[in-house]
């Protein structure tokens, strides 16, 4: 990913709805960064990227495109003070809140030619970054089956290559507003926070700038990721074109004579039916491994209960976000 200057955008505490405003406002100026207009505001023109950080002045209840409350859960959160919110973005029902930090980063992935799964690896690679510089040397990700406490909260939205919505980080975050949901629809998971965790009052400031210097440590990450993907998809592309001219044959060489150019046919044939013979079995066998893994899925839905089976759920948080 090529190093491009993001603007940084500090609200301070306020309204969500006020952050979603701004949020929508510099994904806006990203696309008409698109236009043939683009590039034509000098050296002083600002980033066409942005990173909106804001801490949300009022409670409010926020979920994407599944887990929107019913209405008797809706009122029951209305009555305890906090607003609810839908949000254009993955991931079901969460809390933002005083004391939590919003991050929102509005990135072109088209211009960075990064692909959307390793830029949200990139912000939990962000997170687990910023965590450690705080002291949380023992934090990790969650993979399936979930264990332990969530300190943070991702969901992103993609639009035309460029991104919204992101991460929220829990600092000194009152955690009694997350035993009314089920936060981001994962049952019997606990929630924490920086000022639990590390056994201090850690406010929404103190995280700020230590976010920033962690912000450029996972672009490097994704901007190596996506190098070697790109090096891991030439170096397929290579593999298909010697295959694809094994299979239809080679041109002989000028110059040749006549005898030694059949002969020289003759042997590359045998050659070209032996690696035609290795890929068919290629295509073969991946072909089986296919159905099966594909089979075995469809055995376990069956069985498994998808509403409380743990990895069933982290598959369709991971499909929700992109």
């Amino acid at each position: 990913m090529s190093r491009r200057a993001v603007r940084v955008l500090r609200l301070g505490a306020v309204p969500y709805a006020e952050a979603l405003r701004v949020q929508e406002r510099c994904v806006a100026a990203a696309r008409a960064a698109r236009g043939p207009a683009a590039g034509r505001g000098g050296a002083e023109a600002l980033p066409a990227e942005s990173v909106v950080l804001s801490e949300p002045a009022q409670p409010v209840y926020t979920w994407g495109l599944r887990g929107a409350p019913g209405a008797a859960a809706a009122a029951a959160l209305r009555a305890r003070g906090a607003a609810l919110v839908a949000a254009r973005r993955g991931g079901h029902i969460t809390f933002h809140g005083p004391g939590q930090l919003l991050a929102f980063p509005v990135l072109d992935l088209r211009r960075r030619r990064l692909p959307l799964r390793a830029y949200v690896a990139g912000l939990e690679a962000l997170v687990l970054r910023l965590c450690r510089r705080l002291g949380l040397g023992a934090v990790r990700a969650l993979p399936p089956p979930f264990t332990g406490n969530r300190g943070a909260q991702r969901g992103v939205h993609c639009g035309n290559h460029i991104t919204s919505h992101g991460l929220a980080l829990n600092c000194c975050t009152d955690l009694s507003w997350f035993e009314h949901i089920v936060p981001c629809g994962l049952e019997g998971k606990g929630v924490t926070s920086l000022s639990h965790e590390l056994g201090q009052h850690v406010a929404v400031g103190n995280v700020i700038e230590p976010f920033l210097d962690s912000f450029q440590e996972p672009a490097e990450d994704m901007d190596e990721n996506n190098r070697t993907l790109e090096s891991w998809h030439q170096s397929l592309q290579a593999v298909l074109n010697a295959l694809n001219q094994t299979l239809h044959g080679t041109i002989p060489c000028s110059g040749e004579a006549l005898a030694g150019a059949a002969g020289a046919t003759r042997g590359g044939h045998t050659g070209r039916n032996a690696n035609a013979y290795m890929y068919i079995l290629f295509v073969m066998t991946l072909f089986a491994a296919t159905v099966g893994s594909l089979i075995l899925g469809y055995t376990r839905s069956r069985k498994v209960d998808k509403r409380s089976d743990p990895y069933h759920v982290y598959i369709k948080n991971r499909v929700s976000m992109i």
